[in-house]
């Protein structure tokens, strides 16, 4: 190929992507997940006291990104907050099952 110039009618040339909105998509739910991963690792060692904070602080986070969701008209916060409330839930549920009282 010879040397490609990025034009109107071909603006890919050389393979870029001028913006890759995928991958700051993408951060968003990496932020979502290392958040709630931090406080659940934190408040697993705190007991029984811990998990009921853990499912306190879920719910809270997860209404936080459906009020973004909202405010920036944006999909990918709903769908984040989706995603950190199944995991959540089952994080929570596994962890319940676990304690020996």
């Amino acid at each position: 190929m010879e040397d490609e110039e990025i034009t109107e009618d071909n603006p890919f040339a050389g393979g870029e992507q001028p913006n890759n909105k995928q991958s700051k998509d993408m951060r968003v739910v990496g932020y979502n997940l290392l958040v709630f991963v931090g406080y659940t690792l934190i408040l697993k060692f705190a007991g029984e006291a811990g998990l009921i904070l853990d499912g306190i602080i879920l719910v809270i986070h997860v209404f936080v990104c459906i009020i973004l969701a909202i405010a920036y008209r944006s999909w990918l916060w709903f769908l984040s907050g989706l995603m950190i409330l199944i995991i959540g839930v089952s994080t929570c549920a596994y962890l319940l099952s676990s304690l020996k009282i």
